[in-house]
């Protein structure tokens, strides 16, 4: 089940929509660079698992929101803490991949595991 939510975009996604119903160009914008094809991949998956609702109104152009379902706000209450703590330990995150970067650069290559 971790692959639901796994991706960069789908928690993104759940993030954005943890603010309340958005339209798909809403979305789209908070994101930045997705496409809307992958966009509505994830969407489309996040409504098959019950965590989004999708609503199309029938009105040219047509207008599509989507909202979190009761599992969808449980889900991204966690997500969201998850958000929170990256946030607050960025910098030791940093400062341990630069301590780790400078002992691969040290290492000689008969000393560098081979993943075979």
């Amino acid at each position: 089940m971790f692959r639901l939510i796994g991706d960069r975009w789908t928690l993104l996604a759940l993030l954005q929509l943890e603010q309340g119903m958005r339209r798909f160009a809403d979305i789209r914008r908070g994101l930045g660079t997705i496409s809307a094809k992958v966009l509505a991949e994830k969407l489309r998956r996040l409504e098959e698992n019950g965590i989004v609702r999708r609503r199309v109104y029938d009105q040219s152009p047509p207008r599509v929101e989507y909202r979190l379902t009761a599992l969808g706000k449980e889900l991204a209450q966690h997500v969201s803490r998850l958000d929170h703590w990256t946030v607050q330990n960025a910098e030791r995150i940093e400062r341990s991949r630069r301590t780790f970067s400078r002992s691969q650069r040290s290492r000689t290559p008969w000393q560098i595991p081979r993943p075979w």
